[in-house]
């Protein structure tokens, strides 16, 4: 599971992980924290599931959420 900053989470994350399958031509399935820990720490979350085209089919809004999607391993 990632721990993503508040902060830079929402500059970079979505950006790095569509590039991540992109370059390697796979889905990229990125599980992430959310909320304000006990040590005062905040991160971002938005867990995303995304396809090698780089599309996110399934992203996880703020708060506690799961999320899934049927991953078409036909789409290249």
């Amino acid at each position: 599971m990632f721990s993503v900053a508040a902060v830079s989470g929402r500059a970079y994350w979505h950006v790095l992980l569509r590039a991540r399958a992109v370059e390697t031509g796979r889905f990229v399935v990125a599980p992430a924290q959310f909320g304000t820990h006990a040590d005062g720490r905040q991160t971002y979350g938005h867990s995303l599931i995304i396809n090698p085209w780089g599309e996110i089919i399934a992203e996880a809004d703020d708060g506690d959420e799961v999320i899934a999607a049927m991953l078409d391993t036909k789409c290249g």
